[in-house]
Parts: C-alpha cells; sequence; structure tokens
C-alpha cells in the first residue's frame, strides 16, 4: 500500500505521560506527550524542542543522569545524550537523534543510573533487568534479569544504596509491598533477597517512592534512616521504615512464597505482623484512587525530637495533595526494639494544602525540584494535557500537640490578633462603649480602600487603617463628636475610591472616611445592612459618589444616594420603588440614568432616574436560580451600545447588551459557565483587558483570569462564608483578608504559586468535534461541558447538559450568528447561538453564546440517549432528525426557539446510530438511518401538519456490517437526471462500507455496494469525506478523498474511485496511515475553510485531541477493493 500522500500532525493534547526536570543553563521541564519529548523553558514557558522519540510507542518514563536521559515506554528503550540536547537548547547544535530502540523480554515500570553510570529497570514481574550505555558504538545493551519472586506488580521503584547494591521496592495488584535487595557485581553472579513485605493496604498499589538517607535527630550516632512511601486505591498514603537496621531487624513473612488467596481483607494479617512490617505514619487523603507519592527531596528538618519532611501525593481526583510527615525519632527507636507491632505508628502525615489545577480527573505525571531558595518546584501533567508548574515554600516546622494550624503559617500569610494590635498602639483619647464580658473586642468588618491599605473597624466603635510597606502598621483614626456607639454597630464598608471608604451601621447612620478622619454623612430611616457602590469615583466626577443603600426596619428598603465627598453631603436622595422588605438587593450599577439591581434570588430589574424619583422599566426578569453578585460595564463599544457583564453564584457569567428602545432592557448576548470556580463573587477588567473573576472553588479563595483561564490567585479561607475582602486585582502583590476563629488572616502573594506551562483540554474524554464554516470549533465530553476553540485556545465552555454529550452540528451563520446544536444522554437535546461581538472592544475579544432553546418532547421516563441527528436549514427553519436509543426517529422543524414535530418512526429491535438527511425541503421527508444491525435503510414520510406528525416507512435497506455502523458521511451530486449518493460507512467489524444510493422518480435504489474487511485493526469510531472531485479523464466517474479513525490508534486517509453507473467497479487507494495519539478515539471531522484548497486539517478526538493536515495534491498508488 501506498503511503506517498504527506499527512502531517500539526497539533496535539493528549494525557501527560511523564515529566523530568533538566538542570541545565536554562530551567527546562521534560514533557512526554504521546510518543514526543517535549522542552519547555520553566522560565519563559516556551517550547524549546520537540522529538520523536519512538515509532508508536507513548513515552512511560523519563529519569535524567549526569550525561544520559533514559526514556522508556511499555517493553521500548531509549536514550539521549544529554551535553547534545542541552547544546540543542541553547542553540549550540542540532537536536540529537534518540539512540536505537531496544525491546526488553517485559513491561517496565522504573529506572534508575548509579553515579557510577549502570543502569537498572525493574520491570512488571518484579524482575531486576541491567543495562549498559556502550558510547563507543552509541547504543544501549540490555543484560542481567533478577528476581527474587515475580508476583504481579503495578508500581515500583529502585534506589543504589552502594555501588553494587539495590534497594527495590514493587507494589503489586493484591496490596502488598516487597521490598529487596540486589547485588550486580561487575564480575560474578548476581543475588538477591526479599527483605520485607509490608502489607496493610487494601487495595492495589499505584506508587510507591523510595526516600534519601537521612540521620535522624536523637538516634544512635551515625545511624542513617530511610522511608518508604506507598499509595493504594484505597485512598490512603503509607509511610514504612526501610532502614538498613530495620529490614535487618525485620522478619520476612514465610507465606509469601505460598500459593494463597488473593483479594483484599479476607486474612488477619496481626498473627504475622511484627514491629518492623507496621506503618510509620498512614493518612487518607484524595477523593479516589492515589496514582503517585513523592518525596519532596528536600526540606528535611528536625524540630524538637521529630524529623519533618514534605511528602506529596498526586490523584486520581486531579489534585495534589501536600502533607508534612512528622516523625518522633523517640517512638520509632522504640517500636524497632519492640518485637511486636504497636497500634499506632511513630509519625504522622498532616494535610497542608491541596492544588487543583487540573481539570477533568487524573494527574499522569508528576515531577519535583528542589529550589535553590528552599523549597519545591512540582510540576504535574494530567489528562486533560495541561502542564502545571507549583511554587511550594519551606514547611519543616512542627505543629505541636493541640495546634490549630495557625502557628506553622506559611510567611505571606500573618495572623492579626486585636488585642496584639492595641498593644503596639499609642494611648487614645477617643471615647468607646465599654468592653463586654461575653464579647471582647474584635474585628467587625474591614475592606481595602487601596492595594496596601486596610481600614477595620471594631466591635467597640475603633478605627483602625493598616499600611502595607515593609512591614504591616497600624493607627487608630479618630473622629469629631460620639460616635463609637454608632460605629460599634458597623454593618458594611465599602470603598467607592482609593483611599475613600462609607461606613453603613446599624444605628441607621452613614460614615465617610476619608485623609485619616471619619465623618458622619447623613442619617437613613432604617437600619443599614448593605451599601453598594453604583458608580465609582472617577476622573470625571472625582468628588461624586453614587451608593445604593439597603436598609431594615424603615419605611425604605433602598435608597439611591450621590453623596458630595468635598462638603460630605447628600445632594440627591431617591427612593426604590416597589419593593418589599423581604427583598434582598446582592448587587447594582448605574449607567447613565438607568439604575440595574440584582438580586438574591437572580432577579434583575431595571429603573429609569429623573431628578424626582426612579421608575421600573421593565418587569422583573429571574436569569438564574442563585444570587446575582456583581453587575460591570465593559469599556465603550464601537457602536456605542452599552455591554454589562453580570455574575452569580451558579458559576456563570452573562453578557447583556442595554438597550434603550423603547424602554431600557436588557438582551442577553453571552452565558457561559466557568468550570474552575464553584461560586463567582466579582469581575474586573485587567490594564491588559483581560476578564479577570475573584470567586471560589470550594474553601479556596481563587483570582481566576477567564481570558487565559488560568488561575492568579488561590487560598483556602474556609469558603465564601466568611468574612473576607480583597483589593481589585491590579499589580503585584496580590491581597485578601479574611476572618477565621476571631483573628484577622492577610495572604500576600508576591509571585503566583502556579502558572501553566502548557494548556489543555476536558480532561475527560471527548465525544463529539464539529467544525464549523467559521472561526470556531466545538468539541464535547464526557464532562457534559463544550468547548469552543479559536487558534488552539479555549475560548468558551458552556454547561447546559447533564448527562455525557454524544453529538455536535453547526449551521452556519445566517446574519444573526451561527447555531450550535448539541445532543447527549437522557434526551437532551440543545440550540446554542453564536456570535461574535465587534462592539464588545477588546474587554470581550470572545464569543457571545446563548442557550437559545432546549427540546422538551421526551419520552415518559426521559432515560433515552439521542445518539445522533442531521440538520438542513430551510425557508421555514430547521430541520432536525434525531435517532434514540430505542430504536425510533423523530424529525421536527425548529424556528424561534420551538420545535414542532413533522414526522416519526420505529426501527426493528436493532438500536439506531446515525442519521442523515437526504431530502427534507418538499412535501416528503427522506432520510437514510443505520444501525446496530449492520444495515443502511431508506425512510419516507409525508410532512406532518402541527398536532398530525407524519410516520415514516422503510423503503429500501442494504446491508454493509456484520454489526453495529459507528461512523457515516455522505457525499451527493446529480447525474443523468438522477441524484446520486456515495455513502461511506465504519463499523464495530472493523471494515469499511462503500455504498451508492440512487434516487430515480422518486424511488430509492443502492445500485452498487462493497466493502473492505479489516480496513482498521478495530472498530472504526470516526470517518469524514475530504474532497469528492470528477476525474478529468473519465466523465462518468468521481474520486473522493476521505479519513477514517479507529479504536487501533491509526488515522488513515483514503482515495476511492466510484463510477456513476451500476457497471462501474470502486477502486480504494490507503493514501495515508498514522499513528494517532489520540486513544479512544470517538469522533473526526474535518475544518473548514482551508486557505489553500490543497489542503485539509483534520481533528481527531477521544482522550485528548490532535490535528492533522493533508496534502490533497500528492499521488497514490491505486488498488482494487
Amino acid at each position: 500500500m501506498s503511503t506517498s500522500y504527506p499527512l502531517q500532525r500539526t497539533s496535539l493534547l493528549v494525557p501527560i505521560t511523564a515529566l523530568a526536570f533538566l538542570s541545565s543553563s536554562t530551567p527546562t521541564l521534560l514533557v512526554a506527550e504521546d510518543n514526543l519529548l517535549k522542552a519547555y523553558d520553566t522560565s519563559t514557558h516556551t517550547l524549546r524542542l520537540t522529538l520523536r522519540v519512538f515509532h508508536a510507542q507513548t513515552i512511560h518514563g523519563i529519569v535524567i543522569s549526569g550525561d544520559l536521559i533514559l526514556l522508556w515506554g511499555n517493553q521500548s528503550v531509549t536514550a539521549l545524550p544529554t551535553p547534545a540536547l542541552e547544546a540543542a537548547l541553547t542553540g549550540g547544535g542540532e537536536p540529537p537523534a534518540p539512540l536505537a530502540e531496544v525491546k526488553a523480554h517485559d513491561w517496565l515500570f522504573s529506572a534508575t543510573v548509579s553515579p557510577a553510570g549502570r543502569i537498572a529497570f525493574v520491570t512488571a514481574h518484579n524482575e531486576l533487568l541491567e543495562a549498559t550505555y556502550d558510547a563507543a558504538a552509541h547504543k544501549l545493551v540490555l543484560g542481567r534479569i533478577v528476581a527474587p519472586a515475580r508476583p504481579g506488580l503495578y508500581a515500583a521503584r529502585a534506589a543504589w544504596t552502594a555501588p553494587a547494591t539495590l534497594l527495590v521496592a514493587g507494589g503489586t495488584a493484591f496490596g502488598e509491598i516487597v521490598v529487596w535487595t540486589c547485588e550486580l557485581p561487575a564480575a560474578g553472579p548476581p543475588s538477591c533477597e526479599v527483605l520485607s513485605v509490608f502489607a496493610g493496604h487494601e487495595g492495589s498499589i499505584f506508587g510507591v517512592d523510595i526516600s534519601p538517607e537521612f540521620e535522624g535527630a536523637g538516634g544512635p550516632p551515625g545511624e542513617r534512616m530511610r522511608l518508604l512511601a506507598s499509595c493504594s486505591d484505597d485512598r490512603t498514603i503509607r509511610l514504612w521504615d526501610v532502614s538498613k537496621a530495620s529490614l535487618e531487624r525485620g522478619v520476612v513473612r514465610a507465606s509469601f512464597g505460598e500459593a494463597r488467596e488473593t483479594g483484599f481483607g479476607s486474612v488477619d494479617l496481626s498473627a504475622v505482623a511484627d514491629a518492623s512490617s507496621a506503618p510509620v505514619a498512614v493518612a487518607m487523603g484524595h477523593g479516589s484512587r492515589i496514582w503517585h507519592v513523592k518525596f519532596a527531596g528536600h526540606g528535611l528538618g528536625f524540630d524538637k525530637g521529630q524529623v519533618v519532611m514534605p511528602v506529596y501525593s498526586f490523584g486520581e481526583d486531579a489534585t495534589v495533595h501536600k502533607w508534612r510527615l512528622e516523625v518522633d525519632v523517640a517512638a520509632w527507636q522504640a517500636r524497632r526494639a519492640s518485637a511486636e507491632a504497636g497500634d499506632g505508628g511513630a509519625g504522622k502525615l498532616i494535610l497542608r494544602e491541596t492544588f487543583a489545577h487540573h481539570d477533568g480527573k487524573h494527574i499522569w505525571a508528576a515531577a519535583v525540584e528542589p529550589l535553590k531558595q528552599g523549597g519545591s518546584l512540582i510540576a504535574t501533567g494530567g489528562a486533560d494535557a495541561r502542564v502545571n508548574l507549583i511554587t511550594d515554600d519551606v514547611d519543616t516546622t512542627a505543629s505541636g500537640e493541640g495546634s490549630n494550624g495557625l502557628d506553622t503559617l506559611p510567611s505571606e500569610l500573618s495572623q492579626l490578633v486585636f488585642e496584639d494590635i492595641l498593644r503596639r498602639l499609642p494611648p487614645s483619647n477617643q471615647e468607646y462603649p465599654p468592653p463586654s464580658r461575653k464579647r471582647p473586642e474584635g474585628f467587625q468588618n474591614f475592606v481595602f480602600i487601596s492595594q496596601n491599605t486596610l481600614l477595620a473597624a471594631s466591635t467597640r466603635g475603633r478605627i483602625l487603617l493598616g499600611t502595607f510597606g515593609a512591614d504591616l502598621s497600624w493607627e487608630e483614626i479618630s473622629y469629631e463628636g460620639q460616635h463609637g456607639r454608632d460605629l460599634a454597630f458597623c454593618t458594611t464598608i465599602r470603598s467607592p475610591a482609593p483611599g475613600v471608604a462609607i461606613l453603613g451601621t446599624a444605628t441607621k447612620k452613614l460614615f465617610l472616611y476619608k485623609d485619616s478622619t471619619v465623618k458622619e454623612i447623613t442619617v437613613m430611616n432604617g437600619k443599614i445592612s448593605d451599601i453598594f457602590v453604583v458608580k465609582p469615583l472617577s476622573d470625571d466626577s472625582p468628588l461624586v459618589a453614587e451608593l445604593l443603600v439597603m436598609m431594615i426596619g424603615g419605611p425604605d428598603v433602598m435608597q439611591l444616594l450621590t453623596v458630595d465627598i468635598s462638603s460630605v453631603t447628600v445632594t440627591s436622595s431617591l427612593s426604590v420603588p416597589g419593593q418589599q422588605a423581604s427583598y434582598v438587593a446582592t448587587a447594582a450599577h448605574l449607567v447613565g440614568d438607568v439604575l440595574i439591581i440584582g438580586s438574591r434570588h437572580g432577579h434583575i430589574s431595571l429603573f429609569q432616574r429623573s431628578p424626582t424619583e426612579l421608575t421600573l422599566q421593565s418587569p422583573i426578569v429571574r436569569h438564574t436560580v442563585d444570587t446575582i453578585t456583581s453587575i460591570i460595564s465593559l469599556p465603550t463599544s464601537l457602536n456605542g451600545e452599552t455591554h454589562l457583564l453580570i455574575t452569580a453564584r451558579d458559576a456563570h457569567y452573562r453578557l447583556y447588551a442595554l438597550l434603550s428602545s423603547p424602554k431600557p432592557h436588557l438582551t442577553l448576548l453571552h452565558q457561559t459557565h466557568v468550570p474552575s470556580l464553584t461560586t463567582i463573587e466579582s469581575a474586573h477588567i485587567s490594564p491588559d483587558h483581560d476578564l479577570l473573576l475573584t470567586g471560589f472553588r470550594s474553601r479556596l479563595f481563587a483570582l481566576y483570569n477567564e481570558t487565559t483561564r488560568r488561575d492568579i490567585h488561590t487560598h483556602d479561607v474556609g469558603g465564601p462564608n466568611r468574612i473576607w475582602s480583597a483589593p481589585a486585582p491590579a499589580s503585584s502583590p496580590l491581597r485578601i483578608a479574611y476572618a477565621r476563629a476571631g483573628i484577622l488572616l492577610l495572604k500576600t502573594q508576591h509571585h503566583p504559586p502556579h502558572e501553566v506551562l502548557k494548556s489543555g483540554t476536558h480532561g475527560r474524554e471527548i465525544r463529539a468535534v464539529a467544525c464549523a464554516n467559521g472561526p470556531y470549533l466545538a468539541t464535547a465530553s464526557e464532562d457534559t461541558s463544550i468547548r469552543l476553540w479559536h487558534d488552539g485556545r479555549c475560548v468558551a465552555s458552556l454547561k447546559s447538559h447533564r448527562a455525557g454529550l454524544q453529538g455536535l452540528r453547526w449551521l452556519a451563520d445566517r446574519g444573526d450568528g451561527a447555531l450550535l446544536f448539541s445532543c447527549g444522554g437522557n434526551e437532551e437535546f440543545v440550540v446554542w447561538r453564536v456570535r461574535r461581538l465587534p462592539g464588545a472592544g477588546a474587554a470581550f475579544s470572545g464569543p457571545a453564546v446563548v442557550r437559545e432553546a432546549v427540546w422538551a418532547d421526551k419520552s415518559p421516563d426521559g432515560d433515552l440517549r439521542i445518539l445522533d441527528f442531521d440538520i438542513t436549514a430551510g425557508e421555514g427553519g430547521v430541520v432536525v432528525s434525531m435517532v434514540f436509543s430505542n430504536s425510533t426517529v423523530g424529525t421536527y422543524l425548529y424556528d424561534g426557539g420551538q420545535f414542532t414535530l413533522l414526522a416519526k418512526g420505529r426501527y426493528t429491535g436493532a438500536c439506531l446510530t446515525r442519521v442523515r438527511h437526504l431530502r427534507v425541503d418538499g412535501a416528503e421527508l427522506e432520510i437514510v438511518m443505520a444501525a446496530t444491525d449492520g444495515h443502511l435503510g431508506v425512510w419516507i414520510a409525508q410532512r406532518g401538519e402541527p398536532g398530525a406528525a407524519g410516520e415514516y416507512a422503510l423503503q429500501t435497506t442494504a446491508r454493509l456490517h456484520q454489526s453495529s455502523v459507528k461512523a457515516l458521511d455522505m457525499s451527493t451530486l446529480d447525474h443523468d437526471g438522477a441524484e446520486m449518493r456515495l455513502l461511506l460507512t465504519g463499523g464495530d467489524d472493523n471494515g469499511l462500507g462503500i455504498t451508492v444510493l440512487q434516487r430515480r422518480a422518486g424511488e430509492y435504489e443502492f445500485v452498487s455496494k462493497t466493502g473492505v474487511k479489516g480496513a482498521h485493526a478495530a472498530a472504526i469510531n470516526g470517518l469524514a469525506i475530504l474532497q469528492t472531485a470528477p476525474l478529468s479523464a473519465e466523465k462518468q466517474a468521481r474520486r473522493t478523498t476521505f479519513a477514517t479513525v479507529s479504536n487501533d490508534q491509526r488515522v488513515k486517509v483514503w482515495s476511492l474511485r466510484w463510477g456513476l453507473t451500476e457497471h462501474d467497479e470502486a477502486q480504494l487507494t490507503l493514501l495515508a496511515n498514522e499513528n494517532s495519539g489520540v486513544a479512544d478515539p470517538g469522533d473526526l471531522d474535518v475544518l473548514d475553510g482551508a486557505e489553500e484548497e490543497d489542503f485539509r486539517e483534520i481533528v481527531v478526538v477521544g482522550v485528548g485531541m490532535e490535528t492533522w493536515r493533508f496534502d490533497l495534491a500528492g499521488k497514490g498508488t491505486l488498488r482494487r477493493s
């Protein structure tokens, strides 16, 4: 078969399978993605180099030692010379070619290189495989194999303890850890011995790590200590003593070599357990299986007789947990001296922090690198193809018994006790209410009034100003009159401009802070519960603040105030009409003379302001079921239209156009879900015109850049219900203040602790892809979300489905935006309208997406899957045909957000899998469907009237596959008064189906059909036609070029010559056959609008996504099908 047609992969986003830090003049991280090795500069986040390591094998591991970089995957092994790679990275040489690939006899799990350059691998059956690097011949040579026993392993690690001695730990599938030693003398036979078998995990061992040796304080002089860490799908992390002295005292269980039952929890291990086999420490963490555990390699500390070190775990829940291991040396020694296992370990693991920076599931790869200034740089690679860098500070101080955790806070986190602040302040003559015995003085409210200034009110009415400099300094603010009793009941503080604050109290008074003084503004007619700055001070109005004041217990629920800052007076006061006492406003904004108010229950109301009153302009509409949290105006649009961005606690933000005719009203332009946040509290536009969102991710406060889709700042504050304040994000440093247990905590971040080195995808299997005749590519995943992509970057995430998605289709823009249709389980079918908003300016450069309609004509149970659908635009709307998992089909007319049933039908007991329209623009509806019985069938129905749907009747069938049809595409042309359609199918039987369907005089006939058995080595899940063109030398023939993708992870491009008469025999050519990096491929599509007509871009999705570029102008050799 010829492969002369060039098929080149142009982009790749698949799970990251291995990571390693390269110590060189430029800080570099080596990243394994499929069979490619990529080198990234960790300081500039740029891709420096890409090397193809294996032909088709994914890289599973990287080990760097001295002048050699080992790479392996499955049984394949190769290496790179480190100096050559470093020279290529610095521009001093060509990229090095990997050594010739060597095949081991078994799957490889781990590799280690001794200081002298000796190489050893650990296999999946607990064998040690020796290897050497022949520098003269420039190749790897595999050598001796040593094994004390051959259980099936899921994880392994080896460490050199002497020039010819290795310590090996293997985690078995049945929860045991076999620890053994191996002697590999340069001359003479090797030897090995099992030292210990650790049991206790209630699940398979997925990760092990061996710590460096260290000397424990308080132990016998010169005695070295070593630990083994293990993790399992029982969600526990266990630390074991593998010091030489401990292993020598240990007893290998006699039952290890005997036949015994497998499984977990069925055997009592207490009878054979001894002190040496008991874990040093045990902790449970993560939401599911734990894949890796690693020692920090730095930060070993000693405190009050304890050994302290960081440990990191990496889980299926896509999080990193940082643990602090504390080992009591005296208890450790006592346990060693004991012959029996005690009830508790000598140490404990304390969860210090959780990092959640991946989408979907699984962190498959991790690397930890010590930093010169202390701490660790952690790299993680996930199933979402993302690579994150986390900078973690040193944390080696012991927590102590009964600690609440506040005495071991990171250096950038300050805890402020009110009494400690008062002791540092000079005496004050200000009069305050007497202190309460039940309620000591503490922080009542606080707010940042600038990036480096915090204003706080105490429970006794004391006003404090904190200023950040080299240290945090405090001063007490004095005020005129006896306002202490009022300010003791301060309910809210808001800052309308830098250095200015408005204070509201439960005593109905409003105060102004400015220039280190506090003055009373006015007395309201109710207790002030909240204040919203609806129009901040600006250069145009530097002395006027517009405020919406919420009140309880008075005649008015809300009042709109205009405050003159210079004279400290209210120049205008307007009551908001028609509000009930139970109405709770949570956000407000003023645009010109239009006041927009959002409520706790998701309502938005608009009022027109005149000099004397506020008038409700439109009915109050509920836009979400959750709280509206903020309303901001985007910078002025190009066409003068005002755009509002509104956030809510449902983790959505919405973009509206504020229209003035005939009355002020809002039109929804965009609504999107932010999967990285569980609630959104506010929105800001950065100086670089990025959209910044503040919110929460469970307990974590997060500042999130929605434009670049990455975290800027995260910190555990205990959740959104705490009192907290953060200044508007500007330049570094970033700060947040929050109250916890009567203490004010201040977090200052000078540098982002987390950075995205490489962006990724959904993190779950992608089941559908649709390429629009426009700028956007859509993907749908098992995480129930849809993502829109532009130039390789995710620009929108759509969340409406609750079940896994099955299909996507675009309908081209007809003047009011393109339509995107999506279907999935639970009979979910959604229509989205996608527009571009050039008028929004640089503040919102992404697409504006609105969920326009949801199909509601469900079955009584509503539990069917919509497996596929097809759409055709017409004058009366869009015709939509859907096939369901109960062998039924329904065709609807979609127009103006409504679905009208046109026809329905039912097949046999076989499930319908694919549908395409043949003709749906007339009185008859004609479709072709494929099913799990391998048949194609043509169905015809009369277009029904409202309330009287037509019924599909099967006209003709053709069997093409032995089992399910999983992919279908169609090409249409007219010839000699007849409509000819080429139908190409891919099946679960690994074959291709080729059918020519003819329509003449209203009747359909399959004039030819043929197939290709074994076109792939597994089921064909995706098929797309790239081009159909006439053959210049044969007027009665056409050449169709199409692509297929299969579970065998091969992408193939074919050329089919087919005739327009039943006497012409089809001829098939395989033009290209390349290995795909996307496992479990779910779909394939072709990008429209290629710049060159001779090229096509093919998008493959599954566990990841990739793009291929195919040259249509090449030539191949025909073969007869």
